[in-house]
């Protein structure tokens, strides 16, 4: 009996129907990651475990945080002899298998992508650009003459230069060399993107008359809310990738409209911002990584302007911590980028836990404790750092400076931080990109692996759920562009057969 309940087909299983509606998010217990169909869920207490966490029970691996609670409870899961699992949260129940979507759902449309790919030859097409593009390998240590290349790095390799082009550019047609950018995990640029927006100015005084124009007057005295028009200001560059609502590669923009959307933005950030590296102090966002793509524009800076006995202080705090980066201090930028490449991460983590006695956090305090040493955000490379990581492990970022009216769009699994070298307004969106997928399933486990009470803990995005829906809509478009064309050339052909039989049978009647 007990082999026959092992040995069972897939298709033999019966699945129940979880309830759970439209307008619903569905988390596992234990590692917090989204559950989008199948799972397990205790009949008694209703306890839910992902199929990943019910994997790791049987293979005796079961991941947790560092509560003792939680370890405690690990420890208490287990597979009985007939595959069940008892359910360790509540000591009575049974995890019994259920389904979010309906029946079949998944396997019905990986069918009909299958067919699809087949029928166009989809297999056959390269995940990356075969060609390279106009602008690789350019001659090291010459002037480069391409305007729409920066230099950020000095590595062995050739990719020390990033593709910046203007937005004008992007608008004329630019989306194809953008890609093959993109598609290898480099950031790119756009310059001059306030020159297409039409009047939008984000001065702190142009911004609060702004606000006050567009007041509902019963917000001073509590009955209303705050009503702003919105105004526009992705007019500019890759609306397919970029565009929250209707971005055709924005793999956010396909989930259906009661399903609850994850919050990618816009978002504003303010900060003050100095020329000078204190070493500590500094307006900074520590080393991270975003669990999807982004896009960070700047649309303001303004450089401070600061009393001699504030200058004196500052001198005072700089000679105490670390000495001045000069090459920093004659940027005239904004803000102060270093993004490393995906796979310069593992290198990267290894030196942080190395040096990280180094470093300081909160309050100036040195960093106690690494769990993660990217997801923790923890760290900020000062330039003598970054030397010392170079010499050590062989890597660095790509450095630069973002200029006003600039856009830098991050691929996901690119740890980055920033610093402020004016004080700046910045707007940020988040977006899922076709290119980025793997990325993000990856960056999803990596947070699904994390301590309950980690910061980074819980799965915000629900990639997989994204690319399901994705995946469902790009069936549904071509299915439905192939029946149209097809029902198209039907009616041509019988159209074509009505006209000629009436011309046969005027020819019939003109011979009698």
């Amino acid at each position: 009996m007990k082999m026959k309940r092992r040995l069972r087909l897939p298709s033999q299983v019966e699945i129940e129907s979880a309830n759970c509606d439209d307008g619903e998010r569905m988390y596992c217990n234990n590692c917090k990651t989204s559950m989008v169909d199948c799972h397990r869920s205790c009949l008694n207490c209703k306890y839910d475990l992902c199929l990943a966490c019910c994997r790791e029970i049987r293979d005796g691996s079961f991941q947790g945080g560092g509560e003792e609670d939680h370890v405690k409870l690990k420890s208490e899961w287990k597979v009985m002899d007939d595959c069940s699992i008892p359910c360790a949260f509540c000591g009575s129940g049974v995890l019994q298998l259920k389904c979010i979507l309906p029946k079949n759902w998944v396997s019905k449309l990986e069918k009909h992508a299958e067919d699809i790919a087949t029928q166009f030859n989809i297999f056959d097409v390269s995940a990356t650009p075969t060609q390279q593009c106009s602008c690789s390998n350019p001659v090291a240590d010459a002037e480069i003459v391409n305007y729409n290349l920066r230099r950020a790095a000095s590595r062995v390799v050739d990719d020390n230069y990033l593709y910046c082009p203007t937005a004008r550019d992007i608008q004329l047609g630019e989306l194809e060399h953008f890609q093959k950018h993109w598609c290898k995990g480099e950031p790119v640029i756009v310059r001059k993107v306030n020159e297409l927006t039409t009047g939008l100015s984000w001065a702190p005084l142009v911004m609060c008359k702004a606000l006050r124009e567009f007041t509902n007057p019963r917000v001073a005295k509590g009955e209303g809310r705050l009503d702003v028009k919105a105004m526009n200001c992705m007019d500019w560059c890759e609306i397919e990738y970029i565009y929250p609502t209707r971005g055709f590669l924005n793999l956010a923009t396909k989930l259906p409209p009661k399903s609850l959307k994850p919050d990618l933005g816009p978002k504003p950030y303010i900060a003050y911002g100095r020329a000078e590296e204190l070493g500590r102090g500094d307006s900074v966002t520590k080393l991270h990584c975003n669990m999807s793509d982004v896009v960070n524009i700047l649309t303001h800076i303004h450089e401070v302007s600061l009393r001699e006995t504030q200058l004196d202080k500052i001198k005072a705090v700089k000679k105490r911590h670390m000495a001045q980066d000069k090459k920093e201090n004659e940027d005239a930028g904004g803000a102060l980028w270093d993004i490393f490449r995906r796979e310069d991460v593992p290198r990267l983590q290894e030196y942080l836990r190395k040096h990280s006695w180094e470093f300081r956090h909160i309050y100036c305090s040195r960093v106690e404790q690494v769990i993660h040493p990217i997801h923790d955000q923890s760290f900020y490379l000062t330039f003598d750092q970054k030397r010392k990581l170079k010499e050590e492990y062989g890597i660095e970022p790509w450095t630069f400076v973002q200029e006003l009216g600039e856009a830098v769009l991050i691929p996901a699994g690119c740890p980055h931080q920033v610093r402020n070298l004016k004080s700046c307004t910045n707007v940020a969106v988040s977006f899922v990109s076709p290119e980025s997928v793997p990325e993000c399933m990856r960056l999803a486990e990596e947070f699904r692996l994390l301590p309950q009470n980690h910061g980074a803990k819980e799965d915000k995005l629900e990639v997989k759920k994204l690319t399901l829906y994705a995946v469902k809509n790009a069936v549904d478009t071509v299915m439905h562009r192939y029946r149209s064309e097809e029902s198209t050339n039907k009616n041509t052909k019988s159209t074509g057969r009505k006209r000629q039989s009436k011309r046969g049978e005027g020819r019939g009647r003109s011979q009698q």
